[in-house]
């Protein structure tokens, strides 16, 4: 573990959830991930990541990935800073 780096459980939990949800959702659609990594504006490899590492994703990625994906971003578990981010999202949707 890198030093001054904290790692919260519940945020590795509620980002695990939000990889499994990427990845249902994902599938499901029939989406590939070359696809959405365009709709996105990453790279496929950011994908590919974000699916299986389940890292607390950046805000500007994260909400266009929900929201093509049709995943309710408040049901995944995220607290804090991040959480109040996604409540304001969620108002203005």
């Amino acid at each position: 573990m890198a030093r001054g780096y904290i790692r919260d459980a519940d945020a590795d939990e509620a980002a695990k959830r939000w990889a499994l949800a990427v990845f249902k959702a994902r599938e499901e659609l029939g989406i590939t991930r070359r696809q959405l990594a365009r709709y996105v504006g990453v790279t496929v490899r950011h994908i590919i990541r974000a699916e299986r590492e389940g890292f607390t994703p950046v805000s500007h990625i994260f909400f266009p990935i929900c929201e093509q994906l049709g995943i309710n971003p408040a049901e995944l578990g995220f607290k804090g800073c991040f959480k109040n981010m996604i409540d304001q999202w969620t108002t203005k949707s």
